[in-house]
This record gives structure tokens, C-alpha cells and sequence, in this order.
């Protein structure tokens, strides 16, 4: 860390404990960090530097006395990880034939020390997402509410039908595309660094973006292209480093200051619930302004796509037969419509497939539907489909939020409709 007056190691190791904080990663192996994390039962990420890539690369001997000195040498600290270089690609072009080697040569020997099984040595995909990079190339185009993980009407993916209500799981289902079009294979990714999103002269927007990015993480869900997929993250950084070369952004990604001071409040444990949907809301009538103009209003709203059958003579709305009764009736069927949820319904997309519509169907349940009209011998257990099923589940979460098009998206597996659904003799 490039920092002035940085707190020492076993002060920083009480400071992740006091905030309940579990998993940490080293750019490099420092000695007197991994002393101190000691006995902790923080697990603990250590990496070969840049600078040792060409050494780890061509010589299996090198290898192993760096494993031997900055992994085994610590048999006390839960080192559960090591990674080989960082960002080699973009910071040092010229070693990039030397990486694959590098690694390979890093894992035998891991192996060779009995570490195999303590240490994660598999080759994960690793990459770093940083929405502010994006928005700051693009401040006009990129509405803020997007960035920040506020209530937004959303993006649609033309490509893929899916909508995104933020960019992080934006970036992440991008990198998810595009591996799989390359490689036509599954591969487990993980995101090393997610950076602050933006300039040092907002802290209340810098705020607003971690706890809901923290929340993001720690609730482990996925994305919308991948709703079951565990992103693993790592946020960077820990501190801000007041010596870092370059413009403010580099200088200020951390959560703390150098002296162990937060930046500003977050809570590490209790990542809090998901953004809700918009609120259910109504329109009335306002006695105030008068019969006439009440009249004129509802005769505008009932001519103009509100359905208002129900407060004729003898219908179930007709009583109490008062003006402002009326109007109100009028007023909310015209609101409703144009708000464009009105009389809609949530049901399952066939084509997302049985696996996907069961993980959607499986989180509708879970996260405040009602779904104990689909268990066996239940009114609408019949017919026993999946989309059947699912289209219930999603219908009951979709009515339990308030009718809103992001609690209808279930990853690009529901669907708002505008006539009630029936399955067999269930009618939604």
C-alpha cells in the first residue's frame, strides 16, 4: 500500500475482525502481514508479483523456494489462494507469453509441498469491474440510477431479452458472453476488483454505490443471464494510498482511510435487503375542487381508456353513488393503465427452459410468494408443469411487489401479460 501514516499489520488484522471481515488478498506476500493474520481464521489470498513472472516462469526451482518461503513458511495463517501476477496484460504487455508458465509452475508446486488441497490452485477467470470506468467515459448516456443500484425502469438486452437494473451485473453477464463464445465451455469466474464508482467530491453517491454493492455481493445472487451463479469479488481496495502515482481516482478506492478510519459507513455482515420494486400506489379524487370540475374529469378518464363499467347502476363500484366516489374509481382505472400495470399478470417464459424456470420458481417462493397452491393436492397443483408451476410463483411474487416490470424479470423468465392466465382449471 502507497500510504502515509498506514496502520501496521496487526492493527489493520483488528480492524477487519471489528468489522466482520473474513477473506482478505495480498498483492505480494508480505511478512508482516501474513504474521499478523496469523491464528485469525481470516482467510488469506497471497500473490507472486509481476516482477517474479519470468522467474517462476522459467525455473521449477524458483517456484518452489517461493512457495516454500511465502506459502508453507505460514502454516498458521489460513492462506487458502494464490494468484500469479496482476493485470500482466495491461501493466507489463512484455511478460505475458511468461504467465501460463508461471502458473503451471506455481500449481506443481504447490502440489509438490502437500498444499494442493489447502490451497486453491485451479485457474479461475478473473477479471476486474469497474462501472465507474464506464460511467466516466459515458456520464450523459449512463443514467446514474443504473450505476448506482437505484429503482430504474431498466435496459433491455435486445440480444438476449433479459433486463438489467444495474451495470455491474451488466459487465458481469458481458464477460459471461463472451467467455462462453470463445470457448464454448463453463468456466468459474470470479471478479477480483470492483472499484468505486465515482470522483472523491460525492461521498453520498460514493456511499450509496458501496453498501449496495456490498449488499449485491454478500446476498450472493447472481445475474440475470446466470441467476445461480456464485460471483465471488473481492472489493478494492482497503484503503486509499495518498502516495499512488496517477490522477485522484487511484488514490481514493478505499473504504478506509491510511489511519483506520472508515471513509464512510458500510456494514461488511449484514448486506440488508435487495433494492424493492416500486411501491403499489393509487389515484383519488380531491373533494376540494368541486363537483364540476370532479365531473369533467371523470367523464375525461372514462373516455380515455379507464374502465368504468363498474361504477354503472347495479354494478359492484355504483355504491356509495356519490361524485367523489366515482371520480376515484375513474381516476385510479385511468392511472393504473397508464402506468401500464394495470390487470397484469406474471407468467413463466417457456423457452428459458425447465432448469432455469425452476431456479426462478424456487427464489419466487422463497423471497415472499405464496406457493401452497402448486404443493400436491393444492387448487392449482393441476396441471403439473413446470411452467404451470412457475407461472403461479411468479404471478404470486409479481402481485406481492407491487406489479412491477422488475419483479415480473426473474432473469428473463417471466413475462407481463394483460388477460388472466389459465392453466387447466387454475386461474391466476
Amino acid at each position: 500500500m502507497m500510504a502515509r501514516n498506514l496502520i501496521k499489520p496487526p492493527a489493520v488484522v483488528e480492524l477487519l475482525k471489528r468489522n466482520g471481515i473474513k477473506v482478505v488478498t495480498l498483492y505480494d506476500a508480505d511478512p508482516g502481514a501474513l504474521s499478523a493474520l496469523a491464528n485469525t481464521g481470516i482467510k488469506v489470498g497471497v500473490s507472486l508479483p509481476n516482477q517474479y513472472l519470468a522467474d517462476a516462469a522459467g525455473d521449477m526451482s524458483y517456484a518452489r523456494q517461493w512457495v516454500q518461503s511465502n506459502v508453507k513458511a505460514y502454516s498458521k495463517t489460513l492462506i487458502d489462494s494464490v494468484a500469479v501476477g496482476n493485470e500482466v496484460f495491461h501493466q507489463v504487455p512484455g511478460l505475458t507469453p511468461q504467465l501460463l508458465p508461471a502458473m503451471k509452475n506455481i500449481q506443481a508446486a504447490l502440489a509438490s509441498t502437500g498444499l494442493a488441497d489447502a490451497v486453491k490452485t485451479g485457474s479461475y477467470l478473473s477479471f476486474n469491474i469497474y462501472p465507474y470506468f464506464a460511467y466516466k467515459a459515458k456520464p450523459h448516456e449512463i443514467d446514474l440510477n443504473f450505476v448506482l443500484f437505484r429503482t430504474n425502469n431498466g435496459h433491455l438486452d435486445p440480444q438476449t431479452g433479459l433486463t438489467y437494473y444495474n451495470l455491474f451485473d451488466a459487465m458481469v453477464d458481458a464477460v459471461f458472453h463472451a467467455v462462453e463464445k470463445l470457448s464454448k465451455s463453463r468456466q468459474r469466474t470470479r471478479s477480483p476488483g470492483t472499484g468505486r464508482m465515482l470522483g472523491s467530491s460525492d461521498d453520498l453517491i460514493l456511499e450509496s454505490f458501496r453498501v449496495k454493492e456490498l449488499g449485491k455481493i454478500l446476498r450472493g445472487t447472481g445475474t440475470p443471464y446466470k441467476p445461480n451463479a456464485v460471483i465471488s469479488a473481492n472489493i478494492f481496495s482497503l484503503f486509499n494510498e495518498d502516495l499512488k502515482p496517477g490522477n485522484d481516482d487511484e488514490r481514493n478506492f478505499g473504504l478506509f482511510n491510511p489511519d483506520g478510519t472508515p471513509v464512510y459507513e458500510v456494514d461488511f455482515v449484514r448486506p440488508g435487503p435487495a433494492p424493492a420494486p416500486a411501491a403499489p400506489s393509487w389515484c383519488t379524487a380531491n373533494v376540494a375542487v368541486g363537483n364540476k370540475r370532479l365531473q369533467n374529469a371523470l367523464d375525461y378518464a372514462c373516455g380515455h381508456g379507464a374502465d368504468c363499467s363498474a361504477i354503472q347502476p347495479g354494478k359492484p363500484c355504483y355504491q356509495p353513488n356519490t361524485l367523489v366516489a366515482h371520480a376515484s374509481y375513474a381516476f385510479d382505472a385511468y392511472y393504473q393503465t397508464c402506468n401500464g400495470n394495470a390487470a397484469s399478470w406474471c407468467v413463466a417464459n417457456a423457452a428459458a427452459g425447465d432448469t432455469r424456470l425452476q431456479a426462478a420458481l424456487d427464489y419466487a417462493c422463497g423471497h415472499g410468494a405464496d406457493c401452497r397452491a402448486i404443493q400436491r393436492g393444492g387448487r392449482c397443483f393441476d396441471p403439473n408443469t413446470k411452467v404451470a408451476h412457475a407461472s403461479y410463483a411468479f404471478n404470486a411474487y409479481y402481485q406481492h411487489n407491487g406489479r412491477s416490470d422488475q419483479s415480473c424479470d426473474f432473469g428473463g423468465c417471466g413475462s407481463v401479460v394483460h388477460q388472466q392466465p389459465r392453466f387447466g382449471n387454475c386461474v391466476l
